[in-house]
Formats: C-alpha cells, structure tokens, sequence
C-alpha cells in the first residue's frame, strides 16, 4: 500500500540537498505546505518575499554554522514567489554549544518566546543551542498551517544534522522525513556514476556553486552549474584529490538552486554578474555574497508540452527521471530467490542425521512418531528464575526481572492478576514500574560500590506476556531514561528487542526484563536514526537501531594531547535492535503476499544496513524469533508444526547463505564517498584511518578476518530459530544479531560432545560465543550441564576467569526440569554453569540446518 501522504514542513537552505528532498517528497505523495529557513541574525533588510526582487542595501557577510547554511540567505526570500508556497524565516540564535554528533536539548535550552511577525525580534534571548532557533520558527508554521504532519531535510550522511532536526520534530509532534539518508549506499533503478550530482542535474534542479572550502576546489568553481557534466567531473576530482565528499557533506562546496522543474519552479531566479561579490576567507575559503536577484516568471513553452504517452518530458518529466532507492539490495533480492523454496524436514529427526540433496523434498512422516515430551507436567509450575547479575569485563548483565522479585531481600512485591484486559494492562503498567525502580536500585548496588546510570545500558530484552501491552509498557520504560543523569540525559538509548510469550510466562506475570550495562565510564557508540527514508525502519522510541561498546578504552591521544600515530579504534560489541520486515519509506509491514522468505531477507538486510553503518566486520551470532503470524491457513497439529519448522529452515537458509563467501563476492556501484559521516570528519578520533581503510564499499561478513575455519564452506556463527507467541506490529519474523568491529581476527570451530553441538566464533580482542544445540533425546540435565562446562573449558583453553554470560531459550520440552532458579530446596533446581541463566521462555526452538532442539543455550565468555 502506499505511504501515508503527510502535509510537510520543508527546511529549505538554498541548496541542492534540501530541493532534492522536497522533490522526493512531491514524489511520494506528500504534499508541501509551507517553506522554513532561518538566517542569520545581523540581517538587515529582508526581502520581502510578496515582490518578484531582493531589497537588501547592505549585505552581511556569510557566517559559519555548523547546522545551517547562510551563504545567498539574502536570496532565500524569492523562493516563495518562485515556487508559489509560503515562506517563513527565523533567525539564528546561539551558537553551536553542543557540538558532539548526537544531540539532546539541555534544561538549559528552552526556547525563546514566538512572537507573530514574519521575522523574529533581535532583542529575543538566545538560546543555549543554535539548533533551538528551529522551534519558534516551526511553532508560528504550526499555527498557520495546523495541518503541518512532517518537516523533511536534506541530511544525507550527517547524524549531525539529522539528529538535530529529529530532537526538534519529535518534540513539536511531527514526523521527521529524510528521503536523502544514506542515499549514496541504496540500489537505485539506473545507477550513475555521479550519483546523487548526476540526480540533481537530471531532475532539472539548476545548482549553483556559491562557496567552495577545499584544497581541491578554487574561486573559479563559484557560480559553475552542476547541470554541467564537465563541472561535475571537475568537482568530483577535485574533492577526491582531498579526500573529501564529493557530496560537499563536509562543506567541501555550497550552492543554491535558481530553478527546477516547471511544475514546481513557477519561476526562475535570475542574477546579473554585477549583483555578486566574491569574498575570500581563510585556507583558500571562497563565496558569493549577493547584492540583488529577482524572479521571473516562466511562461509555458508550447515545444515543451508532453506528447501523447511521453513520460519523460514535459513539466512532470522530472518524477520519471527522479532516482527512486528500491526497496531491496540486489543480493537480498536474489537471496529471497534462493529461499523461497526451503526443503520441508521430517516432524522429528535424529540429531546426528545430515541433510541429503537440497533439491529434495521432505514431507512430513506420519506413522508412529515418538512421543513428544509433556513440556509442563500436570503437577509442576513454571520456576521464576531469580534476578542475576553477571560481571565482564565492561559489562554488566542483569537476567530476569520480574516483579515478583522483592526491590530488597527483606521485602515481598505480589503481582497483581490478569482476570480480565483492563486489569491485565494495569498489571502491566504496575510491573513494568516496579521493575524499572527495581532495576535503578540495582544499578546503584554494584559489586565493585561503583554506582551505574541507565544511561550506560547497551541492550535490553523485553518479555510481554500480551504485544497489545507494549504501548502502556513503552511509556514507563521511557521513563527509565527521560533523564537518567540529570541535566539534560543521554542521547544514545540501548537497543532493544521485544517479544510476546503468552502463558509461557508464570501465571500473573505481565513483564520481564534483562540488560545489559556498561560498567565503568560509559564510551558507547550509537545509530538512533528517528527519520522516516528508504534506508532502514526508523526508530521511534526509547532504543536505538543499534549500540556499539568498545571492550577497553584504546590509547588514542598521547599526555601532550598529540595524537599517537597509529593508533586503533578498540575493538567492540555491536548490539543491534530486534529487525522486523518493514518498509522504511512507509514503515507498513511488507505484505503477506511477498511471502514469509521475503520477510525474512527484508529483516535481515535491515539489520545489514544497520550493521554496515556501524562499521560492523562479523556477525558473532544470530537469533530469529517466529511466531505463526498471520494464522496459517487451514493447518492445526502436525501440519503447523511441520510449516513452522519449514519457516526455522527458511530462517537459517537466509542465515547460511548470508555467510557463503560467495554471497557478497560482486562488489555493488558505490558512488558514497568514504563510508562516513561529514561529523567523524571533523570531529572523529580515528576517521583519518577508518577512511583510509574503508575507501571500497563496506564488506559484511568480511571473510579476510576468519582463521582456522573448521565448518564447511557457506556456514556461518551460531543460530537458533525461535517460536515465540507475538513479534511488534503482528510480524512472523525478527532477527537479533550480534557483531563486532575494528576486529583484526576470527576464529570458527564447532564442538561436539555426547550429541551436542556447540558453534563457536571467538572474535580476538573481544571474547567468544557459542551457540549450543541441546537435542530433544537428551540424557538430562546432569549431562547438558557437562558438555556446557565442556564446552566453556573449550572455549578458555585452559586460561582461568572471564566473566561468562548464559541465554536459553526453553520451549519447556527437557524432560524433568526447569530451566533457571527455584530457591534453595526446589526441586528441580539447576546449579552451577545452568543457575546463571538468562531465560526465554519460548514455544519451540530450532538450530542449524532446521533441527528442532530441547533448547537453545548462548553462552558469551570474556577473554
């Protein structure tokens, strides 16, 4: 279905960017109310934007910002007669106070006041942040035009910029477009060695250069037309020489739009040579300051009215011309060809039996199955495992929060019960507070008496007993980090899955909750993208697509402050938020009619783009969570579970493939600069080696790290494939992946011990994860704990301490026993390696090759 047409804001600059939103806006069916632009504050004259002329008699000087561009602000006036939209402008207040990447608007950055005339008051107090100039300005468009739903930017590599606009959109209620993000990495109809220049001047954006500020570029760039294929050339060599973008992402070159396509540009602005200075500034810096312009009028030109089913000239020739992002990258697209039909397996298999021929077709075996093991005796309740906290290195994990879990040992918290919806959601309102109190008092109590902050949590698991719950749950779960350190709070939120298990909870508990906290200073990096593109889903909430936490802090700078040459980012977990099979331009789920395989590669090529803009190198492992969602038609008993298993091999094909060295072998037209933000630039630590190392399009899975691969060809890290009863927005499909960056080394190795199988990638620098696959003919829990202390030993090699993190998933089948904590004296109870546990409670679990499983166990040990 088509996207929600929205009633847009546009931020306008004068540049090609913000032009080449609008238009992608336009394309979309959106349509644009009102035009915004602030300028700086020294304006003198403004144009009046009613008449057809500039009346500025003493221009002011282009001043630096690091968020908006002011060179031609004494031209933005005409764009609204030329484009026939309103037009209204604010001015700049403050200065760029917080000039890190990701932004969070301080206690102190209130806005000034908004008074009603066309042009704020010099005399307003500033506020603390430039970036705050935004809401007076988009407020007094808000009264104008109450229809106003969006506002859309150019930002196309910036988190700068991009995170700016979204802290600002989100908090006047509206809905942040930017059709442009990551554009230069997406697969595109025709691709164009020029890229996103080449898509200017092929819409008919007529795109002036009007500053220049890099080595490559001089003076006599200013006023080019990018229109022009020999300017192009020129300023793409010229930039690269350099090593800038050839975007002007770093404010490599500026320009202004004078005209556009007819059926948007009503008229065209129109300079004499003597109506411009050139101004000169530090390090070869070049501009135009301008002294007049005016807009004429186009009248319509009868040699350029379409013909009969010409859809590529005339006025609206420029929508078929426009480079539309496609929805799929091309090795999705084909790996959703080579799953699209998964092999059917046998209800119940050995352990030990391989696969045959992939081309065969398994069906399901009828006659005289063993029987499948009761998964809750009539006598028995499920065991609440109790609270646990887990120490690594830079961690800390804690499993298991329920609220039946007293805040103090002295203490006891009943749950409330769940007889009916409305008690049900006020059970689930209650425990979710009660846990998030619980958990800041934990967070205060650390063995090593050093106090920890929300703010430092890297990722969180998210158990609802209902998914129509998660609403209600959300918003007290917001709460934890509102303002978790005071002052203002953090930008980066954790990422996070979230999934439904139904009675597969304990009677009466509604919420449960782990996370994983970074001990010690908190260096996290993070992906908190909130705008609406056609990259990846945004992310509207409490968590971002993904955090990035170094294992150790990496000798960047020597004492003298110089930096040291050489030196290497650390090495890091990438923790990345759960991926569902949305269409990020719309953010609709992709239809049933594509197939379950098509969701299964959108989901998974969503969590690929996260991993490649966070620099990820290897995945260490994967989870995809399945439900039977939308209901399987006609299918009940045997034949689900024979379909969800088929959805298990279907998962774990996708997965398999992904790692076939070959998958990624053809290396897609990148027309994206360096890879990295214009923010990692100039501020960044190590961009300069990050640059130098990633000039080629990003590879992941990058095959040059792994040594000492001992699986055969095209497998990849550990995976599990798990039932679960609900996934947010009713999907039958979420990946969690884990990965790691600014690694040197991987190593692979399968274990096998008594039937169980364990798959192992140890990353150097970072630690290792196995990924063990209990079998439904298990002799008991006395021998699985075995092999995972086997297994554990393996993994150490015989090196003592590194803390040691246990996930399992439990679909209830392992005969005799829960999974977790009961107390001292339970029967049942699991001690040692299994005490520790951090448990899923889940209807069913699959490992490689779609082997059901009695459970599925993570273990994670620091090295």
């Amino acid at each position: 279905m088509p996207p929600a047409t929205h009633h847009v804001i546009a931020l306008i600059s004068g540049g090609k960017d913000s032009f080449l939103a609008l238009l992608h806006c336009l394309v979309q069916n959106h349509h644009v109310v009102a035009l915004a632009n602030l300028h700086p504050p020294s304006l003198s004259s403004p144009a009046d934007p009613t008449t057809n002329s500039t009346t500025d008699t003493a221009p002011d000087p282009d001043p630096n910002s690091h968020m908006y561009q002011t060179v031609g602000h004494t031209l933005i006036p005409l764009y609204a007669r030329a484009l026939s939209i309103p037009l209204y402008r604010g001015e700049i207040l403050g200065t760029a106070v917080n000039s890190q990447r990701d932004y969070h608007p301080s206690s102190s950055s209130s806005p000034p006041p908004t008074p009603d005339p066309m042009h704020l008051p010099q005399e307003q107090a500033e506020p603390a942040d430039e970036t705050e100039s935004l809401i007076p300005l988009l407020r007094r468009i808000q009264r104008a035009h109450p229809s106003a739903t969006a506002i859309v930017s150019g930002a196309i590599l910036s988190n700068y910029q991009r995170t700016r606009i979204e802290s600002v959109a989100l908090r006047l209620g509206l809905v942040p477009l930017a059709p442009l993000w990551q554009y230069p990495f997406l697969p595109t109809p025709v691709p164009r060695s020029a890229g996103l220049l080449e898509d200017v001047a092929a819409v008919g954006l007529e795109a002036r250069i009007v500053k220049v500020a890099s080595g490559g570029l001089d003076e006599g760039f200013l006023w080019e037309d990018l229109r022009d294929a020999v300017v192009r050339r020129r300023v793409e060599s010229g930039v690269r020489r350099f090593g800038g973008s050839v975007l002007g992402e770093g404010g490599e070159f500026e320009t202004l739009v004078v005209d556009g396509p007819e059926d948007v540009f009503h008229g065209r602005i129109e300079l004499e040579e003597t109506e411009w200075v050139v101004r000169r500034g530090e390090g070869g810096e070049a501009y135009l300051e301008f002294t007049g312009g005016r807009v004429v009028q186009k009248e319509e030109d009868e040699e350029k009215k379409p013909t009969a089913g010409d859809n590529s000239s005339g006025k609206e020739g420029w929508r078929r011309r426009l480079r539309v992002p496609g929805l799929w990258d091309e090795r999705f697209k084909a790996l959703v060809g080579k799953i699209k039909e998964p092999v059917l397996l046998p209800r119940t298999r050995s352990f030990a039996s391989d696969i045959d021929d992939p081309n065969v077709e398994y069906h399901p075996i009828p006659t005289e199955q063993p029987a499948r093991p009761s998964p809750l005796p009539d006598k028995r309740i499920i065991i609440i495992p109790q609270p646990h906290r887990t120490h690594t290195r830079c961690t800390l994990t804690i499993c298991n929060l329920t609220s039946f879990h007293s805040p103090s040992p002295s203490s006891s918290l009943t749950p409330l019960a769940s007889s009916s919806t409305s008690s049900s959601i006020s059970a689930a309102i209650h425990q979710a507070r009660s846990i998030i109190s619980h958990l800041r008092t934990l967070l205060l109590r650390t063995h090593h008496n050093t106090p920890l902050s929300p703010s430092g949590i890297l990722f969180t698991t998210l158990l609802l007993r209902h998914m129509s719950h998660f609403s209600v749950v959300n918003a007290a779960y917001a709460e934890l980090f509102a303002d978790p350190d005071g002052g203002g709070g953090k930008p980066i939120p954790p990422a996070r899955v979230t999934i439904g298990c139904g009675d597969r909870l304990p009677a009466g508990v509604e919420v449960a909750m782990s996370v994983v906290v970074a001990r010690g200073e908190c260096t996290k990096d993070g992906l908190h993208v909130q705008s609406r593109s056609s990259w990846a889903p945004a992310n509207i909430g409490p968590y971002s697509q993904a955090v990035a936490m170094p294992v150790f802090s990496p000798p960047s700078f020597l004492p003298d402050g110089e930096e040291e040459q050489g030196a290497k980012a650390a090495p890091a977990v990438v923790y990345v938020a759960g991926q569902i099979p949305l269409i990020p331009a719309s953010m609709d789920v992709l239809g049933e009619g594509e197939g379950f395989g098509a969701q299964t590669c959108l989901a998974l090529q969503h969590g690929w783009r996260v991993g490649v803009a966070m620099r990820v190198q290897w995945w260490m492992g994967a989870v995809a969570f399945l439900t039977d969602s939308p209901p399987l038609p006609e299918t009940k008993g045997p034949e689900k579970e024979v379909e969800m298993e088929t959805r298990a091999r279907t998962t774990w094909s996708a997965w398999k493939n992904m790692h076939d060295p070959t998958f990624f072998s053809t290396n897609a037209e990148s027309d994206a600069d360096d890879g990295y933000d214009a923010w990692d630039r100039k501020y960044g630590q190590w961009c300069g080696e990050w640059a130098a190392k990633h000039e080629e399009e990003p590879q992941l899975p990058d095959f040059g790290l792994v040594h000492g691969r001992e699986e055969e060809e095209g497998e990849g890290p550990g995976f599990f494939a798990v039932q679960v009863d609900e996934l947010p927005r009713g999907c039958a499909v979420e990946w969690q992946v884990l990965g790691a960056r600014d690694v040197e080394r991987v190593h692979l190795r399968s274990f096998t011990s008594d039937g169980v199988e364990a798959r192992t990638c140890t990353v150097q620098g970072v630690g290792s994860i196995s990924y063990v696959s209990i079998p439904r003919r298990s002799a008991g829990v006395d021998g699985v704990e075995a092999v995972l202390n086997a297994v554990v030993r393996d993994v150490r090699g015989g090196r003592e301490g590194g803390g040691l993190v246990m996930t399992v998933y439990d679909p209830s089948e392992f005969e005799g026993v829960e999974w977790g904590l009961g107390g001292d004296g339970d029967e049942g109870e699991v001690k040692t390696a299994l005490g520790n546990a951090h448990v899923i409670p889940c209807r069913a679990v699959w490992g490689p090759e779609g082997m059901r499983l009695a459970a599925g166990v993570v273990v994670q040990i620091d090295m």
